[in-house]
Formats: structure tokens, sequence, C-alpha cells
């Protein structure tokens, strides 16, 4: 099978460097950079000059949604008879997709960062005009990267807001516990090796499934103890309607970027 990417972004980047064994071929308005990330995972650079996505079976959409219309441009003037075309573009929707690109089979996807490093999150769902045999595929490629899960295309904004935001959300809870840290007393360098190790190690545990969040939480929280000094302050600060509020905002915002394609 031939994939075709288009965008050479990190979450571009991310996706090519776990697609080992497959012929790869990648596009990206700026010529010398996807010559650039060419060279560097050996794949062939499809550019305006040299070609277009023709030979391709699969195409990936690696763009942000203020880029989508002009890659759906470019697209659409490549021949995507019996072509599925992936799209990660943040809450654009595959009747977005397919009024640009015609009945084309086409499948919706939210991967996270964390497929940087292979163990990214993705939620995918598809279009009027894919088949069930082309989700099958999308997400066998999406399973390179970390996880995958099919979703109904209702439940994407949501997914964007918890799954695709939701490292932005770790990595701000992280700085501010290095901030504390230091606060406390603690060197620097010493903070942020406790809080990136208590993270990784929270995270194993979490991932494991072999009990849940809440008892693993209790198993930490002594009666009387510092650790339930500190959820005290979490619950007096109503962190879990902050968390919510945040969520509810990034939802909101994810299902405004759609109008911009619609434009």
């Amino acid at each position: 099978m031939k994939i075709g990417i288009v965008g050479t972004g990190n979450m571009g980047q991310a996706i090519i460097s776990r697609l080992k064994g497959y012929s790869l071929v990648i596009y990206d308005k700026d010529v010398l950079k996807a010559k650039k990330v060419s060279k560097k995972f050996g794949s062939v650079v499809h550019t305006c000059e040299n070609g277009k996505l023709g030979g391709t079976d699969v195409i990936i959409l690696c763009v942000k949604p203020q880029e989508i219309k002009s890659a759906l441009v470019f697209l659409s003037e490549t021949g995507l008879k019996k072509k599925t075309v992936i799209s990660i573009a943040a809450g654009v929707k595959t009747a977005a997709l397919e009024k640009a690109l015609g009945a084309v089979s086409v499948i919706r996807a939210m991967p996270n960062t964390p497929a940087l490093v292979g163990m990214g999150m993705t939620a995918i769902c598809k279009g009027k005009y894919a088949e069930d045999a082309d989700l099958k595929r999308a997400k066998n490629i999406f399973l390179k990267i970390g996880d995958c899960v099919m979703v109904e295309e209702k439940d994407m904004d949501a997914v964007t807001a918890v799954s695709g935001s939701g490292p932005a959300y770790v990595f701000l809870f992280a700085e501010e516990l290095i901030k504390a840290a230091v606060k406390a007393g603690l060197p620097l360098k010493t903070g942020e090796l406790l809080v990136k190790k208590t993270f990784a190690g929270a995270s194993n545990m979490m991932c494991s499934g072999a009990r849940k969040l809440s008892e693993l939480r209790a198993n930490v929280t002594s009666r009387g103890g510092a650790t339930e000094a500190a959820l005290k302050v979490f619950q007096n600060e109503k962190f879990g309607e902050i968390i919510k509020k945040a969520v509810r905002a990034a939802k909101i915002k994810s299902g405004k970027l759609a109008k911009s394609v619609d434009k």
C-alpha cells in the first residue's frame, strides 16, 4: 500500500516516522521543507513541479484547520477515485471534506502529539462514502503511532477537547507542579526530575488497567496525611469544575473551526 502525506509538520512527521514498511509519498507547500523531511525519513517527495499523489492508495491530510481549504483545493486536482482520504484537521467534518472532494471515501481522525514517541491516542470516524474496510485500514495505520478507537462523528469535537488537546493540560499541570516544587525549596533540576518521573510512573500505573483510578488515588491518600491535605485544596478550589470548563471551551472551539472551511 502506498500512502501520501500532505503536510510535514510535527504530526505529519510523527506519522511518517512510524510507517516503516509502507511506500510513502510526501507533499508540503514548502518544497524545501518537504525535501528536508524526505531526506530525513527516506521517502519520496511529490511537489507541484514533479507530480501529484495519483499513485497512492491512502492520502493523509496532516494540516491545521486554517490550512485545510488550500489543501483541499490542491487535493481536488488529484485523481481520488478508489482512494481513502484521511484528515486530522480538528473540527473539520467529513461532510465538508466530501463537499470539496466529491464522492470520495473520507475518514476523519484526531491523533495527539504523544504519537511522536509512539504513544499516540487517535479516534477515527468514517464519512458518507467510506466503507468499513476503509475505516479498518485507517485504524491499522494509526495503530502504528499508538492506540486507536472508532467513534461516532458527533463525538469528535469532544475527542479533540479531551485527548487531542489533553497533552497540553498534562504539560501545564507538570509545569505548575515544577514551579510549586521550586517554591517549596527544591532545586529546579530536582523538581523537574521528580515531576517528570512521577507523571511517567503514575501514567504507567493508570494505563495498566489493574485498578480503578479512584482506587489508585485512595492508595496514595492516607487519612489525615499530606496527600489528603493537598487534595482538599483541589476540591475547595473546584479543580474538577475548572477541568470541565476547559474541556467545554476546547469542544466549542473545535466545532467553530469547521466554519472556516464552509465559508
